[in-house]
């Protein structure tokens, strides 16, 4: 038992995540999961005949029923998956309680961490 003025070995981010298992309602170790999709913007009058075609990063809660939390409209797929690849790796981790990794994992580390988690990595 350590007392209030001993200090305690402190362990890495790594080892702590690996200690604890995502509780309910998380489907796995990240908050918030993102993708990208093709989307078809209107105005006010909407004339359906004339949408514009944006490109959309999505952020859904990955909790059941994966609700949109946030969208981010860009004019180019190219934009959007520069902008998602900018955000995604710092999505905040059950595990971390609910804080992003420190320092922030490259594009590669993130695909990594995520096949190392037993998930698909991202297309982009």
């Amino acid at each position: 038992m350590h007392t209030p003025n001993e200090t305690r070995p402190s362990k890495s981010q790594d080892q702590a995540a690996k200690e604890k298992v995502p509780e309910p309602p998380y489907h796995d170790d990240r908050m918030y999961v993102l993708e990208i999709a093709e989307s078809t913007q209107f105005k006010f009058p909407y004339d359906f005949d004339k949408g514009e075609t944006r490109w959309s990063v999505i952020t859904y809660g990955n909790w059941p029923y994966y609700p949109i939390t946030r969208t981010d409209d860009f004019d180019t797929y190219e934009e959007a998956v520069t902008y998602l690849k900018g955000v995604a790796t710092l999505t905040p981790r059950v595990s971390l309680d609910g804080k992003c990794p420190e320092p922030a994992p490259s594009w590669d580390e993130f695909q990594d961490w995520l096949r190392e988690q037993g998930l698909p990595s991202m297309p982009y």
